[in-house]
């Protein structure tokens, strides 16, 4: 398994993976299958960043930051194939992320994920994410906010 920079060309592949995870497994029927098309240009500017893991040529997982502020960005896009999880693969791309974020030099990486999503929701603690609420209003109802510290 590698961890490239996401490029155009992984688009559909980036996008049908994304779409598999949200609408099929986890019934998140309000996304489209084109997730990356209004977004994707913005993964080109400044320090933001998407990455993508592949294994024997097929994208299995994806992660990506995106700047908030000169202090802090969001952690984005954090998807793992299912058939691939339980492997790694999501702390090797989350350490890409953390990483990629010290070496900016962001004080905070914050995230958002969804209640119902228990697996992330440990995932995320277990890498010292702790929950937090900023009186934010919240879009599809169940959103949780996570934020870490990474000057600790």
């Amino acid at each position: 398994m590698k961890i490239l920079e996401y490029i155009n060309d992984y688009k559909d592949n980036v996008n049908n993976l994304i779409h598999e995870i949200l609408v099929k497994e986890y019934g998140f029927k309000q996304f489209s299958n084109n997730i990356l098309n209004s977004e994707n240009d913005e993964y080109f500017m400044g320090n933001n960043k998407l990455w993508v893991a592949i294994e024997d040529d097929e994208i299995i997982g994806t992660t990506g930051i995106i700047e908030v502020s000169k202090n802090h960005a969001l952690l984005k896009k954090v998807y793992v194939k299912e058939s691939h999880r339980g492997k790694g693969i999501a702390q090797q791309l989350l350490n890409q992320c953390l990483d990629y974020a010290r070496n900016i030099g962001y004080d905070y990486i914050f995230l958002e994920t969804y209640h119902r999503l228990e697996r992330a929701k440990a995932f995320y603690s277990k890498n010292g994410f702790l929950e937090y609420d900023d009186g934010y209003e919240k879009a599809q109802g169940d959103e949780i906010r996570y934020k870490l510290n990474l000057k600790d």
